[in-house]
């Protein structure tokens, strides 16, 4: 009889266990992660199954409202200066992690796709008939990043394309419908038979979709840190006032999240060898450009451990 109690005591333990509260790492990220942070969280939750990751995607200024607003761990972004601003209020150390470069994602379908390259495309996009989309800059960097991309096109190319400098042209030839809320939207109607022909988005989105893509000249696509003062000549100011700068996506652990050491840990397993092998991601044309080790703005601030994995000297 005891034994069997026993054997009960143990099984009810056992029970117990498994069904304890699984402690929840809040993440709010750039949607252009969506695809390499959800391989990242499923190896990391199937290593430690007592934790929880609960990652949103949204437009990076959208992401970093939220996590103003709601309790969160973790703030990863397609544009640097985003965490920069709220620092240090909300935010003690800033770390680029990744960098990317701006194209032109089209479908076998979209017109023009056989002609279309990175001497033509501002004349191919302004064609009668042709639609083509970006992210609302309010929300979103890539939609802000494209406007400066064309900026920079009018510098770059010197070209006019109906008497008017590039820039002007593409908004001219842009509809009520040319703004989406992001770029799964974009991607989404990319793919439709009634979609849209061409959409601006980071590299990696379009790698990850296996879609066709413009890959513009480095003077233009934000993708050289070399070229930074360069970009800079790029200056927008509607919807939403922006100077042209590479394209660094960066991430941060909140001042007051709830779960730190657990966030730790698993920014330990995303910057470390095997995260960053899944964020450049297993193809031809890597997804992201990895930058390691990180550039921190303040790495004394960095905890020592996760110090250690990014490759920092304290």
């Amino acid at each position: 009889m005891r034994k069997w109690l026993l054997i009960l005591l143990v099984v009810m333990v056992a029970v117990a266990g498994c069904g304890g509260r699984k402690k929840r790492v809040v993440i709010f990220h750039a949607d252009a992660l969506t695809v390499p942070m959800g391989d990242i969280i499923a190896e990391y939750e199937q290593l430690h199954p007592n934790v929880q990751i609960l990652a949103e995607s949204h437009g990076s200024v959208t992401c970093s409202h939220l996590a103003k607003e709601r309790a969160c761990d973790i703030l990863m972004v397609a544009d640097a200066r985003i965490i920069a601003e709220m620092e240090p209020q909300y935010a003690e150390w800033n770390a680029i992690f990744a960098t990317n470069e701006m194209v032109i994602a089209y479908a076998q379908k979209s017109k023009f796709g056989a002609e279309i390259n990175p001497q033509n495309w501002y004349e191919v996009l302004t064609r009668p008939g042709v639609t083509f989309a970006h992210s609302n800059p309010k929300y979103d960097p890539c939609g802000y990043w494209t406007l400066i991309v064309w900026e920079l096109a009018d510098l770059h190319y010197g070209a006019t394309v109906n008497d008017k400098p590039i820039s002007e042209a593409l908004k001219a030839a842009r509809t009520q419908d040319s703004i989406k809320s992001d770029a799964h939207q974009m991607l989404n109607l990319i793919d439709s038979p009634s979609g849209i022909d061409y959409c601006f988005v980071y590299m990696n989105q379009a790698v990850e979709q296996n879609l066709k893509m413009v890959r513009l000249p480095k003077e233009i696509n934000l993708s050289d840190p070399a070229l930074a003062e360069f970009y800079s000549k790029a200056h927008i100011t509607e919807p939403i006032e922006k100077t042209g700068a590479p394209i660094a996506f960066s991430l941060t652990l909140l001042k007051k999240a709830p779960q730190r050491e657990e966030a730790i840990e698993f920014l330990k397993f995303a910057l470390g060898e095997r995260g960053r092998a899944l964020l450049s991601g297993d193809r031809a044309v890597a997804a992201f450009n990895v930058t390691h080790p990180p550039l921190v703005d303040n790495p004394d601030k960095v905890p020592p451990g996760l110090a250690e994995v990014m490759g920092l000297e304290h």
